[in-house]
């Protein structure tokens, strides 16, 4: 079973992985006209929660029951829902309601001030990405993977010297030289026997001269 601790390790990188790149998507065109935008308001719960990030793309006509984004008086864009489409002087208008409010909105928005109709939303992920946008969530976002990456590496690098201290050391030694070797000159016998004969000094006999009586 592998440690808990890099479990939430790797959970939490996968998370700001992906918080870093909705932020870049958010700052940065993507190709296609697809935007992705943060809902800072409740009106239109339950189906948009408080929160959450929409991803819109922009389109030629819109109907009734879209859910759109459009620009408002406000600083911040306006999600909705179209509830009604008038045409005044040749421009399009729509009359849009939050789900969560009792009357539609008192002022119509023009086509060309809709950004995109919502494809689909994910919760709770623009808090996050509200926070990174700030000086100490972009710190944030920067130092904590670096460290949990460095961490990591020390962890193995201590795992790998562990594993050296318990391994036992074998010296192995090629080409050695071998003990030496005596070389032992070894003669016949027949040899060896020839070779005394010849050291051996035969000394004269003496022989005892006896006394010859004259008669």
């Amino acid at each position: 079973m592998k440690n808990p601790w890099k479990i939430v390790s790797y959970i939490f990188v996968a998370v700001i992985a992906v918080v870093v790149l909705l932020l870049v998507v958010s700052v940065i065109p993507i190709p296609g006209n697809y935007k992705v935008l943060m809902v800072l308001s409740g009106s239109m719960e339950p189906v948009i929660k408080v929160g959450s990030i929409v991803t819109v793309k922009p389109r030629q006509e819109y109907k009734i029951d879209d859910i759109i984004t459009f620009n408002s008086g406000s600083k911040a864009p306006t999600t909705h829902r179209i509830v009604d489409i008038e045409e005044e002087s040749d421009k399009i208008l729509y009359m849009v309601k939050g789900d969560a409010n009792e009357d539609p909105d008192l002022e119509k928005v023009p086509k060309e001030n809709v950004i995109g109709k919502v494809l689909f939303s994910i919760p709770f992920l623009g808090y996050a990405l509200d926070f990174a946008k700030k000086p100490v969530g972009f710190v944030i976002l920067i130092w904590v993977p670096a460290i949990i990456v460095i961490w990591e590496e020390i962890g193995n690098i201590r795992k790998e010297l562990k594993k050296e201290s318990k391994t036992p050391i074998v010296q192995t030694v090629e080409n050695s030289p071998g003990p030496s070797k005596l070389k032992l000159d070894i003669q016949p016998k027949e040899k060896i026997i020839k070779s005394k004969k010849l050291d051996v000094i035969k000394k004269p006999s003496r022989r005892k001269s006896k006394s010859v009586k004259k008669i």
